[in-house]
C-alpha cells in the first residue's frame, strides 16, 4: 500500500477513535501529527507574543511577521468563532 494511503487510513482511524493508544504512540514517536493547529499553536503564540513585545500591540498589519512567522493572518484566524479547533469552548458562542 502507499504510504500516503496508508497515512490517510490510519488518520481516519484515528480520529473515529479506533486506533489504540499504543500505536497512536507509535506514530507519533515517527513524527506523526493529529492536528496541525495544535502543533502550531506554541510557535505562533509565540510570535504573537514577540510582535507585541516589540510594537506594544497586537494590532499587526497584513505583512507582519515575527520570528520568521507571519503574525496577522493566525491572530485573525483566532479571534474568528471556534478559530481555535473546530467546537467552541463551553459558554462560548
Amino acid at each position: 500500500m502507499p504510504l500516503g494511503r496508508s497515512l490517510s487510513d490510519q488518520w481516519r482511524a484515528y480520529r473515529a477513535g479506533a486506533m489504540t493508544r499504543k500505536r497512536a504512540a507509535e506514530l507519533e514517536g515517527l513524527g506523526i501529527v493529529w492536528d496541525t493547529a495544535d502543533a502550531g499553536f506554541e510557535p505562533s503564540l509565540g510570535a504573537a507574543q514577540a510582535y507585541y513585545e516589540l510594537h506594544g500591540t497586537p494590532a499587526a498589519p497584513r505583512q507582519a511577521t515575527a520570528l520568521d512567522q507571519a503574525v496577522r493572518q493566525w491572530l485573525t484566524n483566532i479571534r474568528r468563532p471556534c478559530g481555535l479547533g473546530k467546537h467552541p469552548i463551553d459558554g462560548d458562542s
